[in-house]
């Protein structure tokens, strides 16, 4: 069984992201969830 490494984002990286970690789990979850609604959302913002 493979394990999951989890590393840190030094500050000076996470600082310059566009989305921080909770974003990124909600997308994803809507992404899995609603896809059709996720994906309409991110072709007019792009």
């Amino acid at each position: 069984m493979s394990q999951i490494h989890k590393h840190t984002i030094p500050a000076n990286i996470a600082d310059r992201c566009l989305i921080n970690p909770q974003q990124y789990e909600a997308m994803y979850q809507q992404s899995i969830n609603v896809p059709d609604t996720f994906w309409g959302e991110q072709g007019k913002n792009s």
